[in-house]
């Protein structure tokens, strides 16, 4: 049997083992920074999205039907019919002028919230 060859670039014994240790552990950091980085804010947030679609879908029926958008009060009243529960966390309602309201929720960290305007129809990240 021959002898096993070692060098810089072909290691051997606890080198070896460090090397691949090594690059194992710079592995899971990638993924780690992939997801962070590249995932999308719809698909981690998914429930507080869902929850704020509901929110932001009656108060349109609400301003259709009646002319005018409703106050949180009534838009926890006509939630509450369906089931839904106003909690104290958020997704959260609030009426933004005479003509607008905003739903938010807290994302990624304290202070920070994710914020749809009605006026623009958009969604965005402030705070």
């Amino acid at each position: 049997m021959a002898a096993q060859s070692c060098s810089t670039t072909k290691p051997c014994g606890p080198a070896r083992v460090m090397m691949l240790l090594s690059i194992a552990i710079a592995t899971v950091m990638s993924i780690l920074i992939f997801w962070d980085v590249f995932t999308s804010d719809r698909w981690v947030y998914r429930a507080e999205f869902a929850t704020s679609e509901t929110l932001i879908r009656e108060a349109e029926a609400f301003r259709s039907a009646n002319g005018r958008l409703p106050s949180e009060t009534e838009l926890a009243g006509l939630l509450a019919l369906d089931g839904w529960k106003l909690a104290e966390k958020c997704p959260c309602y609030r009426l933004d002028g005479m003509v607008g309201y905003i739903v938010w929720f807290d994302y990624r960290s304290a202070g920070a919230s994710m914020v749809y305007h009605s006026q623009n129809k958009s969604w965005g990240s402030e705070g």
